[in-house]
């Protein structure tokens, strides 16, 4: 009897003193520590190399820039914290590859461990870098990918700040009707998939608008013999034309209707007619051109002439296109501020739902896909100047209608 009461005091005696050593442990031994967050981690890949650097290089340009702009202001306030975050930017080379930038989401999420992601220039890029986000579930918001085919990937957590092509081409019968021109426009198109479809949506628009088409041709890119087109639509007496292609297709074009003596009365073109570089080819060839765009320093919207001017210091030149980029980390920014937290799914859920959010490119409204609709621009070319002419209320300049024949300009 004596013996089991001392060997159930003894176990007693054991656990109080195991008991006591695990309590001295947790006591004095080192905790982890917490992290503290110090920063806002925002990832971006962008074409430094590839046949679209031209574009990518400005583009890292805007960015950092938006990203400096927001840390001057001390940063991003998130309310779970209870303090301001400046913004950390890393930007990848995706080399103008579909498949390096999806390889460059991973490296940014993976390695990186950025909270957000924001896109690309081209549409192929941005959709295979999209799907690589959806996979590890990380906001991507982006510009410059055509509506229908962001909404085409599905993603809940995707944004997009851009449009539609037929929203572009609806454009040039707007500018038309506005000034009450004959109903006619010829198309000339590269000779591919882009100019066909350019051209299927705007021999749709052109029975809308009850227009017709005189001439439909094609040509391949890079041909800089435009005289066989020209002799059509010549012959046909086309006074409004509108031409898809590169810079120097549309530089060698217009030079050829000066030669040969062709006179129209409105030249509007997509894709090759807005960069600088057009007018240093063609000169004052250039004028009266009109080329599409989306971003403009005349915009009566808060930051853009202050953008504009920044843009142009820095490189010597304007952009119509590269700036709008500055409007996604401004929406990011203040959806931040608005949902309280860095949580992607109640920062998507705020920029649904609320806004308009107020940026560059003027109040931006996204549907419940999260995608929001930009209007494009119409800048007419005069003396080495891009003037905003389209939308109409907020166009800086009227069109000159009709341009003047070769024979009467200086």
């Amino acid at each position: 009897m004596r013996r089991s009461v001392l060997v159930g005091v003894i176990a007693i005696v054991v656990v109080i003193v195991a008991a006591a050593l695990v309590a001295y442990y947790y006591s004095t031994a080192p905790r982890p520590v917490t992290q503290v967050k110090e920063t806002i981690e925002v990832g971006s890949y962008q074409s430094f190399t590839g046949v679209d650097a031209a574009n990518g290089i400005e583009i890292v340009w805007v960015l950092q820039k938006a990203v400096e702009d927001t840390n001057k202001e001390g940063g991003v306030y998130v309310a779970e914290y209870g303090r301001k975050l400046p913004l950390r930017l890393t930007i990848l080379d995706d080399a103008s590859s579909p498949s390096v930038a999806a390889e460059c989401v991973e490296k940014l999420i993976n390695y990186y461990h950025v909270d957000f992601i924001i896109g690309g220039h081209d549409t192929k890029i941005n959709t295979a870098a999209m799907q690589q986000a959806k996979k590890y579930n990380v906001l991507f918001i982006t510009s410059f990918t055509w509506g229908f085919d962001f909404k085409s990937v599905g993603y809940k957590l995707g944004l997009c700040i851009f449009t539609n092509p037929d929203v572009i081409m609806r454009m040039w019968y707007e500018i038309l009707a506005h000034v009450k021109a004959p109903k006619t426009l010829a198309i000339i198109l590269e000779d591919n998939y882009d100019g066909r479809a350019v051209g299927n949506a705007l021999k749709e628009l052109a029975k809308e608008y009850g227009f017709t088409i005189p001439v439909e041709d094609y040509y391949q890119p890079g041909i800089s013999e435009f005289a066989p087109i020209i002799t059509k639509l010549k012959a046909s007496k086309a006074e409004h034309v509108f031409f898809h292609g590169f810079t120097s297709d549309l530089a060698a074009f217009v030079r050829q209707t000066k030669e040969m003596g062709y006179d129209w009365k409105f030249l509007c073109t997509i894709k090759g007619g807005w960069p600088i570089e057009f007018y240093k080819a063609a000169g004052k060839d250039s004028n009266y051109v009109v080329a599409d765009g989306f971003f403009h320093g005349a915009f009566p919207y808060p930051g853009a002439k202050e953008l504009w001017d920044a843009f142009i210091a820095s490189w010597g030149k304007f952009s119509v296109g590269s700036p709008m980029y500055y409007a996604a980390p401004q929406v990011l920014v203040q959806a931040i501020e608005k949902a309280g937290t860095l949580n992607a799914e109640k920062i998507v859920e705020t920029v649904k739902k609320q806004g308009p959010w107020q940026t560059v490119m003027g109040p931006l409204q996204f549907d419940e896909d999260g995608f929001a609709a930009i209007r494009p621009i119409a800048l007419q070319w005069y003396n080495g100047e891009l003037h905003l002419i389209y939308p109409f209320d907020i166009a800086a300049k009227e069109l000159v209608y009709p341009a003047p024949p070769w024979s009467q300009r200086g």
